[in-house]
């Protein structure tokens, strides 16, 4: 299918882009799926597809860039909403842009994963271990971005040792940047019924998901959101919790908050009048998503999270492969399929 008819935005439109800037002129376009630590940590996700651009992208104004020490890429995200946009790689001078981003017309795979790369950097194999099957093709899986292929084995055994339970007493977050940092305690949750559907193992951990509906990925820049429920007392910044509800304005759409004040460089944007998303200001990371009708508990962007385990945090969170949301909003449906046949 054509991608002439089709876009790309970030969340809030201030990042716009037609179709013809795509390199390929036919849907899916083949991406490598990207494990490594700064994709995940400078999304909030558990790794990323990118897809190649014809040249520098106009609306690069609305963008804030961030360089990492050391890098060979320059990483784009929305000044005002934190939309992760694009990545610029200097050595090749090449364009890409988040796949999450592209708004196909019609709705239809962006994507055909070709490979797994930097597998080693999630330490327990990440996606790359449901997702090793994508549309009846096996996907190639390296450690690093090139070099001798992973088999099954060594990916199962990247798992196979992960703790039960946490072997430290909080866990800790960062974006890439490391200007937003916090540690999250473990679950206390006193028998709340209202808590109930946010735990797992029986109240032990906590409960992750993936989200495919249009506005998680146009917040994160990616095909899914992957986040875990965390009670808003359980985060904290030296010794309290940073959440102050009563501080909540519905009428500005970028808010100063009790919450920024209490992470310096952390930036919020209300994407309704019930719903603030937080990203890092200097790195874009996705951090935190809360509805304020559910002050229950606040969405925590789990590729942020700095487990001892991996990145899939297992000793904190337990994983409801068959619990999808908004699925049937998904662009990239062979990565739907592939977490709902799932059997660890």
């Amino acid at each position: 299918m054509s991608t002439i008819a089709s876009h790309f935005q970030c969340y809030c439109g201030s990042v716009r882009e037609p179709g013809a800037l795509l390199s390929s002129w036919n849907f899916p376009i083949e991406s490598e799926f990207c494990h490594c630590n700064p994709c995940r940590q400078t999304t909030g996700v558990l790794g990323g597809t990118f897809v190649e651009l014809k040249g520098q992208p106009s609306s690069l104004d609305a963008c804030t860039r961030y360089a990492r020490p050391g890098g060979c890429v320059d990483r784009y995200f929305c000044s005002t909403c934190g939309t992760r946009t694009f990545d610029h790689n200097t050595g090749s001078r090449k364009w890409f842009a988040c796949s999450g981003i592209v708004e196909p017309s019609p709705a239809q795979d962006v994507v055909r994963v070709s490979i797994h790369a930097f597998v080693a950097d999630t330490k327990d194999g990440g996606l790359s271990r449901p997702m090793r099957q994508l549309g009846g093709r096996k996907i190639p899986c390296y450690a690093e971005g090139v070099g001798q292929e992973m088999t099954d084995e060594d990916i199962d055994a990247m798992s196979r040792h992960n703790p039960e339970s946490p072997e430290v007493d909080t866990l800790a977050a960062s974006c890439h940047c490391g200007t937003v940092q916090f540690r999250i305690l473990p679950p206390k949750h006193d028998n709340r019924l209202d808590l109930a559907p946010w735990l797992g193992a029986e109240g032990t951990k906590y409960l992750g998901l993936y989200c495919f509906c249009r506005y998680c990925r146009l917040g994160s820049g990616q095909s899914l959101s992957v986040n875990t429920y965390i009670m808003p007392e359980n985060v904290i910044i030296g010794d309290k919790s940073p959440f102050d509800y009563t501080s909540y304005d519905k009428e500005a759409k970028v808010k100063s908050t009790a919450l920024q004040d209490a992470i310096p460089g952390l930036r919020c944007y209300a994407s309704s009048d019930d719903v603030r998303r937080s990203f890092c200001g200097k790195c874009g990371a996705s951090i935190f998503w809360e509805r304020e009708s559910r002050p229950q508990v606040v969405n925590v962007a789990v590729g942020i999270l700095r487990a001892d385990s991996g990145c899939l945090a297992s000793e904190w969170i337990q994983w409801d492969w068959k619990k999808i949301w908004w699925k049937e909003g998904a662009v990239d449906k062979e990565m739907v399929e592939a977490l709902e046949k799932w059997d660890p």
